[in-house]
């Protein structure tokens, strides 16, 4: 008995592997494939002296039917990463489903449908919903999915592919960096028990170091977002650990600052863009502006609705607080794509209390973005708080305050972009970033019951 279980089960998951390979798609997927088949491994049960063959049949279908499950969670994600989302499934009576019927009971062997994708704080969501069939037995299973956009990748002779991450799906982590230390500033009381982070952080690479300065516990309500196989074993918790490598892209930045400055020339003559030669305002409403540098000296307002997008190809420093409308109906945003190698929250220079920067979205792959107090290494303030709402997504993050994430505005990257240069005209009208890479965010083991 124990032998032919053994067989049907080779067959079914042979079977199931061999559906699972295709032509093309994503590698991601069979990552995640190879996960999800070992969570539905094979216990076999020794039938013992005296046990009822009722029993042991009873529980092969129980099994079986729960590996079938997995298999139609598996096949949802392969459809969903093909891309096209319109034709999916979205209720049980339209459910796609197995062309198989291994015990021939009349029952397809699996079926699922998902809920219609929905965006949320820039990441398109939905839940997969799945069932395996056999012998009279159904198991249940379901798994919410979430995508990131992305544009090419390179693949490692360890199998291992990496991603170059949009902006667009970037601004989704309060913090996305390889090397990440933050604490908290003077202006948040840790010994209380206030928190100073909140949102997604993002892992590229070694574990995050958080910290407060007063050795305080506190509960900050984070996730930790941990890509690719050399994130996947750090002890964090909350965590979804996601099969995809990423980076971010260099290229974005240098590429489209120079079409931008070369095709409508740069403000200020390709020089630093000052908020003090400015009057401390920019104007959102989608424009664009192409610089050298950028300094924040002054207390800047970014005025009307929707982005300011801004390329620079050297540093960025504030020192000055920046505001935004948060108003959820019509915000107003400013999004910095920066080329440099620094982008200093300079607070030595501040001539506020604390610095509050409100929906900064800022994606600098290259950059070590920080908070800096005047003396070298030293970054929390003892002087001046620092209080930032919207992403830090850069090559190494160090700062000291309170961070909050937030839904980016009207960054670029996504599925359709479209900006306006601050001189007039179309800067950007391209899909630089047009493929959706889809993972499991949480995934509930087959729930069902015996029959027998």
């Amino acid at each position: 008995m124990i032998h032919t279980l053994t067989a049907r089960v080779r067959t079914v998951l042979q079977d199931a592997v061999a559906r699972g390979r295709r032509d093309r798609g994503f590698a991601l997927v069979s990552a995640m494939l190879v996960a999800l088949l070992l969570s539905g491994a094979i216990f076999l049960m020794t039938a013992t002296a005296g046990r009822a063959t009722v029993t042991a049949t009873a529980t092969s279908n129980f099994t079986i039917s729960g590996q079938l499950a997995d298999v139609a969670v598996q096949d949802a994600t392969y459809q969903v990463n093909e891309g096209n989302l319109a034709a999916l499934p979205t209720s049980p009576g339209t459910a796609r489903v197995a062309a198989t019927d291994k015990d021939g009971d009349g029952v397809k062997d699996w079926s699922w449908w998902v809920d219609a994708p929905t965006t949320v704080a820039g990441r398109m969501q939905t839940v997969i919903h799945a069932e395996g069939h056999y012998r009279g037995t159904t198991r249940r299973a379901t798994a919410k999915a979430q995508s990131l956009i992305v544009g090419g990748f390179t693949a490692t002779s360890g199998q291992q592919i990496t991603y170059e991450l949009s902006p667009y799906s970037a601004f989704g982590h309060t913090v996305l960096a390889r090397d990440t230390t933050l604490t908290d500033g003077i202006n948040v009381d840790t010994t209380s028990g206030q928190p100073f982070l909140s949102g997604n952080i993002g892992v590229l690479g070694t574990a995050p170091t958080i910290t407060t300065s007063t050795g305080a516990t506190v509960n900050n309500p984070i996730t930790y977002m941990l890509y690719g196989a050399n994130t996947a074993s750090l002890p964090l918790t909350p965590a979804t650990r996601v099969p995809a490598g990423l980076q971010l892209d260099a290229k974005f930045v240098t590429e489209n600052a120079d079409w931008c400055s070369g095709k409508y020339g740069t403000v200020d003559n390709g020089e630093t863009w000052v908020a003090s030669k400015h009057g401390g305002i920019l104007v959102a409403n989608g424009n664009a502006g192409c610089y050298k540098s950028m300094v924040f000296d002054v207390p800047t307002t970014i005025s009307g609705s929707g982005a300011f997008n801004a390329f620079v190809t050297g540093t960025v420093t504030i020192s000055a607080s920046i505001s935004a409308s948060t108003d959820p109906v019509s915000p107003s945003g400013l999004n910095i794509y920066a080329g440099g190698n620094q982008v200093s929250f300079n607070l030595a220079a501040a001539t506020e209390s604390t610095v509050t920067v409100q929906n900064t979205f800022i994606y600098a792959p290259t950059a070590a973005c920080t908070t800096d107090t005047g003396t070298s290494g030293v970054h929390r303030s003892s002087t001046v708080g620092f209080d930032f709402t919207g992403s830090l997504a850069c090559a190494s993050v160090n700062v000291a305050g309170k961070l909050t994430g937030t839904t980016p505005v009207g960054a670029l990257g996504g599925d359709n972009d479209s900006v306006t240069a601050a001189q007039g005209g179309t800067v950007l009208d391209q899909n630089t970033y047009n493929a959706r890479v889809w993972y499991l965010v949480d995934y509930d083991q087959p729930s069902g019951s015996r029959d027998g």
